[in-house]
Parts: structure tokens; sequence; C-alpha cells
């Protein structure tokens, strides 16, 4: 089946409780993100073929505020969008089936974002909008493009109890490994987002990795974590840094509300 590539992406910065971001919308933040995401991809708003934001605090947005997002970017009013609501793995997840829409052969150029304006969390209160661009190979050749990287594998995790939470990226990880054949050793970065510190330090100890390859330009504790946009930002983090590097392959990763957890593997182009 043909595969999918993450072609560009953007995100807004991150902004602190009452801080400079405090006065937009989640929709305006995703917007945002979406607008450049698309630039940076060479892609036309009517070139769109399907939206799809991760959003976990919907309460007071109104109606499908990943419309309002892709509506607001520009996107024609023909394009349909959806929430996609899965806690902090909401950011991630989109682009997850963004990949499967395209390897169904359903569409060739998608929208997965996530995005965010925070009444608070355990993590620093924070505000953003991520997206990012996937093609499949048909379309990032008609618009000559050079992909940031692959979608290669994805795994999915849940339960069996809350104190399973700490490890859930690590078996997100193995999981999206064995269904590919390979091992952590092939792996070159890591991005774990840090919910608490301690699911980085547990998935990082079972995984058997180092800090020199994990979170390398900071973690969520750090950054901050607008829980539906942190999966999608970890994922373009990874693949920038992938590309500082000289390429690679890498995971990205994060556990969720309700015990569950998801993770990424992409390679650099």
């Amino acid at each position: 089946m043909p595969g999918s590539y993450i072609v560009a992406g953007a995100r807004t910065p991150i902004g602190k409780m009452s801080g400079a971001l405090a006065g937009f919308s989640a929709a305006e933040l995703g917007a945002i993100a979406i607008a450049e995401a698309m630039k940076r991809a060479n892609v036309k708003p009517e070139q769109v073929d399907h939206v799809m934001m991760g959003q976990v605090l919907m309460a007071g947005q109104g109606q499908v505020p990943a419309r309002q997002a892709a509506v607001k970017a520009g996107i024609p009013l023909h394009v349909p969008a959806v929430n996609i609501n899965k806690v902090c793995l909401s950011g991630i997840n989109t682009i997850y089936l963004a990949d499967q829409m395209i390897q169904a052969g359903d569409a060739d150029i998608v929208i997965a974002g996530g995005m965010e304006s925070m009444a608070g969390n355990a993590s620093q209160i924070s505000d953003g909008g991520s997206a990012v661009v996937v093609m499949s190979k048909k379309a990032a050749d008609a618009c000559g493009v050079q992909p940031l990287g692959e979608v290669v594998s994805y795994g999915l995790v849940a339960g069996p109890d809350n104190i399973s939470l700490l490890h859930q990226p690590s078996r997100a990880i193995q999981n999206a490994l064995a269904k590919i054949g390979k091992k952590v050793s092939d792996l070159n970065l890591f991005e774990l987002n840090e919910a608490f510190a301690a699911v980085g330090i547990a998935s990082m100890k079972e995984l058997g990795i180092t800090d020199d390859i994990t979170n390398v330009n900071g973690g969520a504790i750090a950054l901050g974590h607008p829980i539906g946009m942190s999966g999608n930002r970890i994922t373009l983090h990874l693949l920038h840094e992938l590309r500082r590097r000289g390429g690679g392959m890498g995971a990205a990763a994060l556990c969720g509300g309700g015990g569950q957890g998801d993770a990424i593997i992409v390679r650099s182009l």
C-alpha cells in the first residue's frame, strides 16, 4: 500500500498561563499553525482534502473547532474537518489517522494538527497550536517539495491500569517497532512527552536509552504541554532534529489520560 510523507509543519510559540497567547482561542492558534504549515509545504488551501485537529478542552469553543481553524486558515468550506480527542495523544493521533486515510487512497493531502487553550493541567498550563502537512508520494511529487520524513510505523497501547501510565510511551514504541521488525537500537532519536517527569524517566529506563538522544531540545516540563498540541509538536521537533543531525529514524511517544499510549516512528528524508 502507498505510504505517506510529512512534508512540512509549523507551530506557534507555547504561551504560559495568562501570557502572550491567552487572548487567542484554540481555533485561532490552530489556524496560525495550519496556514504556516501549508505555506512551507507549497500547498494552496484549495488543494487540501481533509483537516484533522486534536483538541481536548472544547467546552465553550463552539461547533467543531477544527473546522473553525481550517476556515480561519483560508481552507475552503467544502473541505471536511474533524476534531480528535484522545487526551494527550490527540495531536499525534491525527498524524496516524492522516496516514491511514492516505494509505487507503481516500486523500492525497491532509492537514494533521493539534491545538489547545488551556484552563489547567498537571504540567505547565500552556496554550499553543501545531500542524503538519501529510501527503501521498504522488502529491509530494506534484507539489515539488522535499518531505521532512516518512511515517514508518505507529503503536497504540492501553491499560491495564493507571500504574502502567508511566510506561505507556515505551510500550507504544515497542509496539510500533514490533510491526516493522526493528529494535530500539535501530532508532537514533527519541521524543518522550513529559506529562509528568516520572513518565520520561520510567520510559527511558525501560527502553534502555540515554538523555543525550532523548528530548534533546527540551521537553514539556521546560516548554509546556498544551495537551491537544503536544503529540504533534514532538513529532515535528523530532523530524527537524533528525534532519539537523543528517538523517536517521526516530520515535515520538506520549502517555495519555485514561491509561493509553501512542507512538510514531518516522524516518528523515
